[in-house]
């Protein structure tokens, strides 16, 4: 006798993706850990200074390539961010 295997499709994407709303990436703060839009956010990227060691340069228009970290507006998470080390950490494989 023949098992009936159930038989799986997949579901149409017309009907999953709604085009009336487009798709706004979301990131957390690495301070707080609160999620905005990453358009709310500033970006600061991994390179290595003068002396070798890692540092954060501020990357205005979010194109920069290498590990990006996210920092909301908020005064309190800009402050804490140069008090910050964890950061440091996740830089240190980046050139």
């Amino acid at each position: 006798m023949r098992s009936h295997k159930p038989i799986f499709t997949r579901p149409d994407r017309r009907v999953m993706s709604d085009k009336s709303q487009p798709h706004i990436p979301q990131r957390m703060c690495m301070i707080c850990r609160t999620r905005l839009s990453k358009n709310n956010l500033y970006r600061y990227v991994c390179q290595r200074n003068g002396h070798g060691r890692p540092a954060l340069l501020f990357d205005p228009h979010q194109i920069l390539p290498g590990r990006g970290f996210y920092v909301c507006s908020d005064p309190e998470c800009q402050r804490a961010l140069v008090r910050h080390k964890g950061w440091q950490k996740k830089c240190r494989g980046e050139s």
